[in-house]
């Protein structure tokens, strides 16, 4: 084995290209299996049996991985980390165990490589939400050492529309719609660029909730690097998309755009608002509408800015078209419990600006 982890990287130049390269080769030829052993089932199975028999749980593969980069000369640190969506909480100054998962630590020359070893389809050094920006206890040489996971920042968590709609003179629409999600949402979607044709068309159709439309041509990818994204192409078909009524033609300007609710109302809050990321939903859409139409008034702006985040939208004409633009900057943070009902007012606002329809008339 170490003979063919040598030759794997013999021509690569870099440690850290070389730690992507025995990274893929454990994803693989492994499967996750949990192994309750050891006290407390902390206790990793040794490499050589990971390497026989080609399955493992989070301990055995990040111990695998860490004896594999040995082999080619890079060293790495097995690192305890409490797993799971939101679980940022961590208190240094008690002496208690925090850690139900185990990564991998690997320090190079101008950074420091983050590997979760049992997900088989992520890319090298993508964490997720399930061990992004948490405390952990890396195991070196001379002990234990707390360090902090990176947190995804706002433009890494990005969920950006682009859309082109041609609308005919009966109000219907047709056109094409593209999709970029990355950061912690690439969690959530990252599975559909998996599935096959078929299912991947069904997925579409369960995610994506349009008035009266049907999908034409589509496609789901990933982009897999250290920041990956999945894109969406979708060919749409709109039916009454737009209303008419006598000479006036009424867009939607949010039926297809990036959706987000209100958080429901709670007017005796006892426990204080936590935001855990921070995001970005930017959406530009053009809609080509028939000859003949122009705006009836003056075309809407929104701004709003609150502790929690800054939303605006803008519309422009120019010949046919109505050129929409929207873009919602939400901030993490922790929030006492009397502040949550101006969260709630905040995104209640946005809705009703979100509500919205443009008047043109012929």
């Amino acid at each position: 084995m170490v003979d063919h982890l040598r030759e794997l990287v013999a021509n690569i130049s870099t440690d850290r290209e070389k730690v992507k390269a025995v990274y893929q080769f454990l994803q693989s030829r492994t499967r996750y299996v949990n192994v309750a052993l050891g006290i407390g089932g902390m206790q990793p199975v040794d490499a050589a049996t990971v390497d026989r028999v080609g399955y493992g749980d989070c301990k055995a593969f990040s111990n695998y991985m860490k004896a594999m980069l040995r082999a080619i000369g890079i060293e790495s640190r097995y690192t305890l980390v409490k797993g799971g969506q939101g679980e940022y909480g961590f208190i240094k100054d008690f002496s208690v165990s925090h850690f139900n998962h185990v990564i991998l630590c690997v320090p190079l020359n101008n950074d420091t490589l983050w590997l979760e070893c049992t997900r088989q389809t992520d890319p090298p050094g993508y964490l997720g939400d399930f061990t992004d920006n948490r405390y952990v206890l890396v195991i070196r040489e001379d002990g234990g050492h707390l360090d902090k996971t990176p947190a995804y920042s706002m433009s890494q968590n990005l969920m950006k529309t682009r859309g082109d709609i041609r609308i005919d003179d009966r109000g219907n629409g047709n056109g094409e719609l593209f999709y970029s999600t990355g950061g912690i949402f690439y969690t959530d979607i990252d599975r559909a660029a998996r599935l096959g044709p078929e299912d991947q068309k069904k997925w579409i159709y369960s995610n994506y909730s349009f008035p009266n439309y049907t999908i034409g041509n589509y496609s789901v990818r990933a982009i897999v690097d250290e920041n990956p994204v999945v894109e969406i192409n979708l060919g749409v078909s709109l039916r009454s998309f737009a209303n008419i009524a006598g000479p006036r033609l009424f867009v939607p300007l949010n039926a297809i755009s990036s959706s987000w609710g209100v958080p429901p109302r709670e007017r005796t809050r006892t426990q204080p608002l936590v935001l855990m990321f921070p995001a970005v939903y930017c959406d530009t859409l053009y809609f080509h509408l028939p000859s003949g139409y122009r705006p009836e008034s003056s075309l809407p702006t929104s701004m709003i800015e609150s502790e929690f985040g800054r939303y605006s939208a803008s519309c422009s004409f120019d010949g046919n078209t109505l050129i929409y633009v929207r873009r919602l900057e939400r901030y993490s943070g922790w929030f006492e419990p009397e502040k949550y009902n101006d969260y709630f007012r905040f995104f209640q606002n946005i809705a009703r600006i979100n509500s919205q329809s443009v008047a043109f008339v012929k």
